[in-house]
């Protein structure tokens, strides 16, 4: 049995109208952001048109709503987290879940998402980092991190790892002193100055002779600085 032309074009545009409404991942701009006992939210403007299938065959051009209340997503595990501030105007990817996910970030356990919808808009979580043209993600940090991984603010701040260092500072070209490297140097010179005598002493306002042992003064300052920290 085959389908006539007409019914076959309506079984397609059926199925299409329907993954209209099936999201996925998409970008968004934040409008808001906000926190709660669980972390940070924000209320996302989607960057994309939605196409909605006319009786005529063709495609309406809309604009999807703002989503509100859209949790934030951090690398998180253990009690460790990584964690920075969002502002208005950021751009976030959006990640439509396959079912709601409220009722599981309420109770965190096994739960009835309660909504029936399929990858709709009531389950999303928002990754932040998505760039565009006009507001490009960290654009120093991002440079910086051609080397190996950067931490930090955009003219701030920057604390960058590399195979074979540490930076404290976007400048950083100074090694740093290792604590117990200088209490040792320290120490040295203390017990030095403590037990050092002098030759040729005389009575009254002579002058006396170099310190004994000699090397009191001659021994190189052994270097304290790290091998691989380096600070501004």
């Amino acid at each position: 049995m085959t389908l006539s032309a007409s019914l076959a074009r309506l079984v397609r545009d059926a199925i299409k109208a329907a993954l209209f409404d099936v999201h996925t991942a998409f970008p968004a701009r934040v409008e808001s952001v906000s926190r709660d006992g669980i972390g940070w939210r924000v209320d996302a403007k989607p960057m994309g048109y939605r196409y909605l299938a006319k009786m005529d065959g063709g495609e309406l051009q809309e604009e999807l709503p703002v989503i509100p209340d859209v949790p934030v997503v951090w690398p998180a595990s253990g009690g460790w987290g990584i964690a920075m501030p969002i502002e208005e105007g950021d751009h976030v990817l959006i990640v439509a879940s396959e079912h709601a996910t409220g009722q599981w970030r309420a109770r965190g356990t096994l739960s009835d998402p309660q909504l029936r919808e399929r990858h709709g808009l009531s389950g999303c979580f928002a990754i932040p980092g998505a760039g565009t043209a006009l507001r490009k993600f960290a654009d120093g940090v991002s440079s910086a991190a051609q080397s190996g991984i950067v931490i930090g603010k955009d003219g701030g701040i920057q604390i960058s790892m590399s195979s074979t260092e540490i930076k404290l500072g976007r400048s950083a070209s100074s090694y740093a002193a290792k604590a117990d490297a200088v209490l040792d140097r320290l120490q040295t010179i203390v017990d030095g100055f403590n037990g050092h005598t002098h030759v040729g002493v005389t009575a009254g306002t002579g002058t006396s002779g170099v310190p004994s042992p000699a090397s009191l003064l001659a021994t190189p300052v052994a270097s304290v600085a790290a091998s691989k920290v380096k600070v501004e």
